[in-house]
């Protein structure tokens, strides 16, 4: 059986001091690189050596490595606290972290929206863009559950939520959906890559 509780208990010096250090540091973050985040096709003309490419995949791994950060840092202090002054606390620092987090997921789907502009869609990408719509889907049952002392409908709704995503991406035939959104690019300018098109499966 699960312990009824972790064998450490944080108070409201431990929670203030640890989430605040950490919205001090992302907020840091964001707010230096603001102009990165979304700076998008006038950024990358503007930096020397940067592409499209590096510029949507970095906006990826960012988001990956911040809800890896973010995400379980809410849960598990939440998990080591009771007393109500200091959840309630604790809901104001992870409100603020989801907002900063919400943040990194807006500017990487926009980076992924210039990425696919400029060179149509692929499997990777698509597959990218579901994950960093997961990802927006977790943040969000947090807000609505854990945040609201309601963590065993956040597990349910994570994994769900995870198994939906996988169902509709094998139901909606994701290379017919990148089919059908490179070929409407050929009266673009930028035009369709054809070779990648045909390396695609007979669906």
């Amino acid at each position: 059986a699960l312990p009824a509780q972790l064998p450490i208990r944080l108070g409201l010096t431990e929670i203030t001091t640890s989430l605040g250090a950490v919205i001090a540091l992302f907020a840091v973050f964001v707010a230096l690189q603001l102009r990165w985040l979304f700076g998008g096709a006038d950024l990358v003309l503007a930096t020397t050596g940067l592409t499209v490419a590096e510029y949507a995949r970095r906006g990826f791994f960012e988001l990956v490595a911040v809800a890896a950060l973010v995400l379980p840092l809410v849960l598990g202090t939440r998990a080591a606290i009771e007393d109500a002054r200091v959840v309630r606390r604790h809901r104001q620092l992870s409100r603020a972290l989801l907002g900063l987090l919400a943040a990194i997921i807006a500017s990487a789907l926009l980076r992924m929206q210039l990425y696919v502009g400029y060179f149509g869609l692929t499997t990777d990408r698509l597959y990218a863009t579901a994950m960093m719509g997961w990802i927006a889907i977790v943040s969000v049952a947090m807000w609505l559950t854990v945040l609201r002392g309601r963590a065993r409908p956040f597990a349910a709704i994570t994994v769900l939520s995870g198994f939906a995503t996988l169902w509709a991406l094998n139901v909606g035939n994701p290379e017919l959906m990148i089919a059908r959104v490179n070929l409407a690019r050929a009266s673009d300018a930028r035009g369709v890559d054809y070779e990648y098109l045909t390396r695609l499966s007979g669906d």
